[in-house]
């Protein structure tokens, strides 16, 4: 089961940029437009909700990107770069953590079009890599949290008829 996180795309007023305002006082990433704090407040949540949903999927999938993802608006976009990155991060277990987590975000990723986009995201995995740090997520280990479904012997034939006979008997 992988964690999604609806929040509306958030389309700055002045140029149409698509970012998360995340924090009181922050301004569009394209434009430096500022942003009402009325718009801010929808998406206060955003940087917990993706912590919360990192630690969710390490304790079920033993990392951050699940199986499967689905990336259905700019939310699902941010989640599942972060996932990448983070993930990447503890397989090479690098000494410096975060610059390492920025380097990625700065060379890994074709930005194409959206390129004001690429210091929003370094502050969104820098917020998330402070949590990660206080949290202590690279002891956080795998857990199972489906029971194996028990084996039953197969019916006999007559035990078949009976149970379908059973059906029609009040």
């Amino acid at each position: 089961m992988s964690v999604h996180y609806r929040k509306q795309n958030y389309e700055c007023s002045k140029c149409q940029a698509f970012f998360l305002p995340y924090k009181i006082g922050i301004k569009c990433p394209n434009c430096d437009a500022s942003i009402d704090e009325i718009d801010t407040r929808e998406y206060i949540d955003v940087i917990k909700s993706i912590v919360d949903s990192m630690e969710l999927h390490k304790l079920q999938h033993g990392r951050y990107f699940p199986g499967a993802w689905y990336t259905g608006d700019f939310m699902d976009h941010v989640q599942g770069m972060m996932y990448q990155i983070f993930d990447a991060m503890e397989k090479v277990k690098p000494d410096d953590e975060e610059k390492y987590l920025m380097d990625l975000l700065e060379n890994k990723f074709d930005w194409g079009n959206q390129l004001y986009s690429k210091k929003h995201l370094k502050d969104i995995a820098s917020e998330i890599y402070k949590i990660y740090k206080d949290k202590n997520f690279d002891e956080i280990k795998s857990r199972e949290f489906i029971k194996p479904i028990p084996q039953r012997k197969p019916l006999t034939k007559w035990e078949k008829i009976k149970k379908w006979f059973d059906k029609f008997l009040p």
